[in-house]
């Protein structure tokens, strides 16, 4: 979801929030608690970092790193997850401020989704109890955070809509980008098939009742009649047709046989690990380029996006200035 990914670009990251529920005892044993930043007059805990990185600890550990590595990475994860905690806070006021609201059946929904990753209710009520943590307060933890998040999300959609997007940022954006918008060398294909494994007599049977067809096509037969009549692999019901493919699409060896055909052009017997098969090109088109006009309705969603993550940034730089925050850590 791009609105996700805008809030943790821009400090909260909502992939973490999950990690909430570990206690930090499960990483890196008994902590002490202090303060590692304050946002205005509210603080954060040391304690509320360690349980945001409790997980991601937990699987270095089980990967086996070394010491030094464990810490190097361990500290590049704190300090992530306390710029991360400063901003939650920042955006939960403004949640507040603009009567930003989450229904209490989003919250559940929610917390149903964090049971899922528990065995049974009693599993999950028993790793609450064992972090310190009652359902109720891990509900207005959640809450919170779903509130932080619509918030980021109302007002990223809000520089979205204020951004105007001139004709001469599009033509800019066009001229500079051009490889962006050249459709590729594209072969409308259909195909005869037969499944059979390699080396087999089942195989060299498969092979000749092609090369029979092949002939067929050569003295005048359709090639897509004898794909609905005979072809054991997709689009037989209509005439073996395959679509517009490109480059990357196809095996290696098919698709180097579909684009050095001519249209109507018919491949000789090709083989692949489970089948073999014939191949048709109905009809070809060159690399195009598509025109300004055409690629207009992909720049202006980029350019809008990238304005308001402009204003998005600048806003939230702002907020983080009024908020009086000091990082401790």
């Amino acid at each position: 979801m791009r609105y996700a990914n805008q809030f943790r670009r821009a400090g909260v990251a909502w992939a973490l929030s999950s990690l909430l529920l570990l206690g930090s005892g499960a990483a890196s044993g008994e902590i002490i608690d202090g303060i590692v930043a304050t946002v205005g007059d509210e603080v954060i805990l040391h304690s509320e970092i360690m349980n945001m990185i409790a997980l991601e600890l937990r699987a270095l550990q089980q990967q086996g790193v070394d010491e030094d590595a464990f810490k190097e990475r361990a500290n590049i994860l704190a300090q992530q997850a306390l710029e991360q905690a400063v901003d939650a806070k920042i955006l939960l006021r403004q949640a507040v401020l603009a009567d930003v609201q989450v229904a209490e059946e989003e919250v559940e929904r929610d917390i149903d989704r964090i049971k899922e990753g528990f065995s049974s209710e009693d599993e999950f009520l028993r790793y609450l109890d064992e972090v310190g943590q009652t359902v109720s307060e891990l509900r207005s933890q959640r809450q919170k955070q779903l509130l932080a998040l619509r918030m980021a999300i109302t007002r990223q959609q809000q520089f979205e809509k204020d951004v105007v997007v001139s004709e001469s940022d599009i033509a800019q954006y066009y001229e500079a980008n051009k490889d962006e918008f050249v459709a590729p060398e594209q072969v409308l294909i259909r195909q005869i098939v037969f499944y059979a494994e390699p080396r087999t007599a089942e195989r060299a049977a498969a092979e000749t009742r092609l090369e029979t067809l092949r002939n067929r096509v050569a003295a005048g037969a359709d090639f897509g009649e004898l794909a609905k009549t005979h072809s054991e692999g997709v689009g037989a019901e209509n005439g073996g047709l395959l679509g517009w493919r490109q480059r990357g699409d196809l095996k290696p060896s098919i698709e180097s046989a579909a684009f050095d055909l001519p249209e109507g052009g018919v491949s000789d017997v090709l083989g692949i690990e489970y089948a073999v098969l014939l191949i048709k090109v109905d009809e070809k088109r060159g690399a195009t380029l598509t025109s300004m006009e055409e690629a207009r309705k992909e720049i202006e969603p980029i350019l809008r996006r990238n304005a308001a993550d402009k204003l998005y940034d600048k806003w939230m730089a702002e907020l983080r200035k009024r908020s009086r925050v000091k990082l401790f850590l």
